[in-house]
């Protein structure tokens, strides 16, 4: 006898990539993004998968206001939503039509992702962080060894950048005197990363892998993330190594944990 499931859970995204998987077997499991060529081509072998039309390519909170989607999950037993990142329009469009959603709150990820937030969130656990110091750029005084310059909302490597010269540092003094920035050692090493998952009594650790990063001809930004390699890690760390990468993912998980936070959660360490 088939099992009808108490809820459906719908990820909604931008991009079609972020969501699939083998779940998308699942009978509970749904997807809505936009229509593509590549989102058409999957979707004639996923019936779960709902596509919406638009002259451009629609954001999530975008596809989520969209009355298609009101009328799509209208068809679904006690629909949950799921998006890559929350926020507090996100929020206010899954309240307005009561809509759970399963995401930890907008303000929460906010404080643990944002890049000034994340060191006073840390506490004690900011020891982790490579040397770093929190100032306003025109602060920042130039040294001879190259450094890292981070502005508190970034993403894949867009808000993070690398200081070798005295001239490139004058010219972001010039454009945003007064903007607080994350000021950290450069470490030269191999970026590894790893999907975890935040319980309510444990802290499970992904597997590490390597995080593929500033690679030509697929991009011209020293550390955005084009990709994984998701065997190499093994090979790459030590037995202690492993051990304490497992330490410092375990203690970040328990401080998500104690801040509210349920769920998945990823983490970059340079080894």
């Amino acid at each position: 006898m088939a099992i009808t499931p108490l809820n459906s859970v719908v990820y909604v995204t931008r991009d079609l990539e972020r969501a699939l998987g083998p779940q998308t077997s699942v009978p509970s499991y749904f997807i809505i993004t936009n229509s593509t060529p590549f989102a058409k081509e999957v979707a004639t072998q996923k019936p779960n998968i709902f596509l919406i039309n638009s002259p451009h390519l629609l954001d999530t909170h975008e596809l989520l206001a969209h009355p298609e989607t009101e009328a799509y999950l209208k068809n679904l037993t006690n629909p949950h939503i799921l998006v890559f990142k929350n926020t507090k329009t996100i929020e206010t469009i899954c309240a307005q039509n009561q809509w759970p959603l399963l995401n930890p709150p907008a303000t929460l990820s906010a404080r643990v992702e944002e890049k000034i937030s994340q060191v006073e969130w840390l506490g004690d656990l900011a020891t982790y962080l490579p040397p770093h110091k929190i100032q306003t750029l025109k602060e920042v005084s130039f040294s001879p060894l190259p450094f890292i310059i981070q502005f508190n909302r970034a993403h894949t490597g867009n808000g993070t950048i690398l200081i070798n010269n005295e001239p490139q540092l004058q010219a972001l003094q010039q454009e945003f005197p007064d903007r607080p920035v994350r000021v950290t050692d450069f470490i030269n090493g191999t970026m590894l990363t790893s999907n975890n998952i935040v319980f309510p009594d444990t802290i499970i650790v992904g597997q590490p892998n390597i995080q593929i990063t500033g690679l030509p001809p697929f991009t011209d930004l020293p550390f955005a993330t084009i990709g994984n390699d998701w065997s190499l890690a093994q090979q790459l760390l030590s037995t202690d190594q492993a051990t304490r990468y497992q330490t410092i993912v375990t203690a970040v998980g328990k401080q998500l944990r104690a801040s509210g936070w349920r769920g998945l959660f990823g983490i970059d360490m340079m080894l």
